[in-house]
């Protein structure tokens, strides 16, 4: 039941960000749309079962967060390779978490309440310090980026999948090499934006991944930049599609019997 659960996560996952390249796209001929987590929510709002499909989205972002933390609390051991071992769970788990937080958030509230990097920019900056943690923050999203861009090139993603299909394996390390560089250049564009609310001391220069994809959209040629960064996240969701099928939910060693058949 929990892997289940899990890989419904992951098929979530990869319709939001379906819906995210497509609105990123319609952005990069013209039109006005927010393409970010709560365009693709209130996309997926929309339509006489909308309301239904947004809970499911909540419950299979949650469901996901929760495989990962079971998975972290289940690891045994105090040496480094346990330490290590927590560090991969822990890193997803904050991410669908947060989804499921803004998912939950837009399904009672029925819409966005604005720009989440700018308030917390400023709630950041509002004590003494903030601005360092501002641009330490936009630092290590720029990092987290630079490691997209990496995971992309390398095609270490694909030791997460468990399949012996080479026609699965080929097209994941295409879609998904694309997915991850495209992400990773989204992440870097949110962490100059920071960094640069950080150096001006001004939070409203601050930005989140629509912000990131406007300023995208106005470099030289941006049109092209964000069509390929739209194209190469909407690659992504086919790749989130791939892994709800044959992502590697190992159970850790030290696991408790249920965990093992769930």
């Amino acid at each position: 039941m929990l892997h289940g659960i899990a890989r419904f996560g992951f098929a979530v996952n990869g319709v939001l960000h379906v819906l995210m390249g497509s609105i990123a796209l319609a952005l990069a001929f013209g039109e006005k749309a927010v393409a970010n987590h709560d365009g693709a929510l209130k996309q997926l709002s929309t339509g006489p079962i909308g309301g239904l499909l947004l809970w499911a989205a909540v419950a299979g972002l949650f469901g996901l967060a929760f495989f990962q933390i079971l998975t972290l609390a289940l690891i045994r051991g105090t040496d480094k390779k346990a330490w290590l071992a927590r560090a991969k769970p822990f890193g997803r788990a904050l991410p669908y978490t947060g989804l499921g937080l803004l998912a939950f958030r837009f399904a009672i509230m029925g819409t966005s309440k604005g720009s989440e990097a700018q308030d917390v920019s400023k709630i950041l900056m509002a004590h003494p310090g903030g601005v360092l943690v501002v641009a330490a923050l936009g630092l290590g999203i720029f990092i987290g980026g630079i490691v997209f861009v990496v995971m992309g090139i390398r095609g270490r993603f694909l030791d997460d999948l468990d399949t012996e299909r080479s026609v699965v394996t080929r097209s994941a390390r295409v879609i998904g090499a694309i997915g991850y560089i495209s992400k990773g250049i989204a992440f870097m564009a949110i962490g100059v934006l920071f960094m640069i609310a950080a150096y001006q001391s001004d939070p409203e220069e601050a930005g989140g991944l629509d912000g990131a994809l406007e300023s995208l959209r106005r470099l030289p040629s941006g049109n092209v930049v964000l069509s390929a960064i739209a194209l190469g996240f909407i690659l992504f969701g086919l790749y989130c599609f791939i892994r709800s099928k044959y992502e590697r939910l190992e159970a850790p060693v030290g696991a408790k019997r249920w965990y093992q058949r769930a």
